[in-house]
């Protein structure tokens, strides 16, 4: 009777048991479809938008026609601009992807938006059958490289971080030649790609000389992801007047190179800003742009602060003479304080340590004030007004066989017995 009963139960619960494990079964299916579709990759293929060029499964992208935002499913895509050319070579080139093309002379971007993933990685196709091309793009602040010569085409991988669901390829002349993309395949990735790359650190970013001197730029590359490729160096924007060089020019991370700007006689007082470029040698010709500062104070009789004997007349030999005084009295002082600085070179060798062992090059804090006067003079230091006091206040002669008051002697006689 017992075991009558049983077999009911029993085969109701194989039948539940079943249909759980099927609703299981088609939650995964659905959830695997879901996951699948939005992170499903994307090729696009640059031609003239014919039928028969256009690779299969991919997006056609037709030159000046394809204005974003081009709707295409669940995404748009585009060009900026319509300053665009279409290449085809037909039938001499049976790969549909190789065959075509879009082509251009300025500066154009191409943008696709409505992406769900949070890094891509980006493969690049570029050439041409009877010319050779080079191909600039900047996407996610980083410049990749792609030249070929006739008959060859270059791949190049990128990754580029998603912003508001949008990525934008930058496109750009870099040689004579002419640019061109074949197509881009956009692959969905969970994390940023730890792709071999490198930066650059510059210390100081700034230097304040006068015309005639020489300032030195530490130079240092720092290679991430295990960057292995030859790096060199080179300058833009450099203003007439000024002659550089690199010490070394080259070299394979992480190294360290100086860079010497050598000011002539006669450059007038501005600032300059240079434009510092390290190019790796790897397939992609990674680029990395940096500014660099240089403030030139122009040479002149005497500073314009400087305050001489208000007897004489402006424009005299007298009066040039007594600001001549005046400034080599200033130079004299600065020279004397320099002797106790430390040398530039000895604190880039700090910072050159500092780079091939990863620990921060910054300067610390200076310790706490021990008394009112050291706090005093620290204040009046960074707030300037030393330097204004000293530029300004005019210097009394010093008696023959008398003793120098020294520097504080003058400083704290021009504040308190200012000049009328």
């Amino acid at each position: 009777m017992e075991e009558s009963r049983s077999k009911p139960l029993l085969g109701f619960l194989k039948i539940e048991l079943r249909t759980i494990l099927a609703l299981v079964l088609l939650l995964l299916v659905l959830v695997g479809v879901g996951f699948a579709a939005d992170d499903k990759s994307i090729t696009f293929d640059f031609g003239t938008g014919l039928s028969s060029e256009v690779s299969g499964g991919a997006v056609s992208v037709n030159g000046g026609a394809a204005i974003y935002p081009k709707i295409y499913e669940e995404f748009s895509y585009g060009w900026a601009t319509a300053l665009i050319a279409e290449q085809s070579s037909g039938a001499a080139v049976l790969d549909l992807i190789k065959m075509d093309s879009n082509q251009g002379v300025t500066n154009n971007t191409f943008s696709i938006s409505g992406l769900t993933s949070d890094y891509y990685q980006i493969t690049m196709i570029s050439g041409n059958l009877t010319s050779s091309i080079t191909t600039k793009v900047v996407v996610d602040e980083k410049t990749y490289i792609a030249q070929s010569e006739p008959g060859a085409w270059r791949t190049i991988t990128m990754k580029a971080r998603v912003k508001d669901g949008r990525i934008d390829l930058g496109f750009q002349k870099y040689t004579s030649d002419l640019w061109a993309v074949n197509s881009l395949t956009l692959v969905p990735t969970s994390a940023p790609l730890d792709s071999p790359e490198f930066d650059i650190v510059v210390k100081p970013q700034q230097h304040i000389k006068k015309a005639g001197e020489t300032a030195v730029y530490q130079v240092s590359l720092i290679p991430e992801n295990n960057y292995s490729n030859e790096i060199s160096l080179s300058l833009e924007n450099i203003p007439l007047g000024i002659q550089t060089s690199f010490q070394p020019a080259s070299g394979i991370p992480p190294y360290v190179a100086y860079l010497t700007v050598t000011i002539s006689e006669d450059m007038p007082s501005t600032q300059y800003n240079i434009d510092l470029i390290a190019k790796g040698s790897d397939l992609a010709s990674l680029m990395v742009r940096q500014k660099i500062s240089l403030m030139v104070l122009a040479n002149s009789t005497y500073l314009p602060g400087v305050v001489v004997d208000t007897e004489l007349e402006p424009g005299t030999p007298e009066h040039k003479e007594a600001g001549k005084r005046e400034q080599d009295f200033i130079d004299k002082y600065l020279d004397a304080e320099s002797r106790d600085l430390p040398r530039q070179i000895d604190l880039m060798a700090l910072d050159e340590l500092s780079a091939y062992t990863n620990i921060s090059g910054a300067i610390p804090d200076p310790p706490v004030p021990t008394s009112f006067v050291d706090a005093s003079l620290r204040y009046l230091t960074t707030a300037g007004i030393i330097r204004i006091v000293v530029d300004s206040a005019p210097v009394a002669p010093v008696p023959q066989g008398k003793e120098s008051p020294g520097f504080w002697g003058n400083f704290f006689g021009a504040m308190f017995n200012p000049a009328s």
